[in-house]
């Protein structure tokens, strides 16, 4: 396996194209919340987004977010990619789930994980694939669900910085809800 000059910098980006409709805290286009300061002005037009996705450990979209700078005008057709690069932490063809771990070179920003549902073509990867790009799109399931369709090995080594530390995850709460109050005799 050859290895570019230069290696491959960990990113996850989610671009969605199309009309944008103002909300309270961001936008919603492509039937997608993208949580942003942006606002679209008087006059519609379509832009591009490139957002930076949340997921659950089920690939499921929590959040999407998008600083103003990474909203311009469009100059594609309407749709979603989604582009993820990273050490492969987990390959679960039961599940149909991919795992990867992100550890951006920016020094604000902890690793962090994003799981995405697995096509049948992702899954057949070896699984002792170190670092990956994951390419795909987002299918509009309730809130959206990532979908892995295209995967490649990388050289995309860990940044220095974050060598030994362990990716951010949401911990979905285990304790079980309130029962209510016993009825009085």
């Amino acid at each position: 396996m050859t290895h570019p000059a230069s290696p491959t910098p960990h990113a996850a980006v989610v671009t969605v194209t199309g009309w944008p409709t103002a909300l309270p805290d961001g936008i919603r286009i492509h039937g997608l919340h993208v949580r942003t300061t942006w606002r679209p002005g008087e006059t519609p037009r379509r832009v591009t987004v490139r957002a930076f996705p949340d997921t659950s450990p089920s690939g499921a979209l929590r959040r999407l977010y998008a600083p103003p700078a990474n909203i311009r005008p469009a100059r594609r057709p309407n749709g979603t990619d989604v582009l993820v690069t990273g050490t492969l932490l987990k390959l679960d063809s039961s599940e149909g789930l991919i795992r990867v771990k992100i550890a951006p070179a920016v020094a604000n920003t902890h690793p962090f994980t994003v799981t995405l549902q697995a096509s049948t073509e992702v899954l057949r990867l070896d699984p002792g694939t170190f670092s990956v790009t994951v390419r795909g799109r987002v299918l509009n399931v309730g809130p959206g669900v990532l979908l892995a369709e295209q995967i490649r090995s990388v050289h995309a080594p860990v940044p220095e910085r974050w060598q030994g530390v362990r990716a951010y995850t949401r911990r979905v709460s285990a304790t079980p809800p309130a029962e209510p109050p016993a009825a009085a005799d």
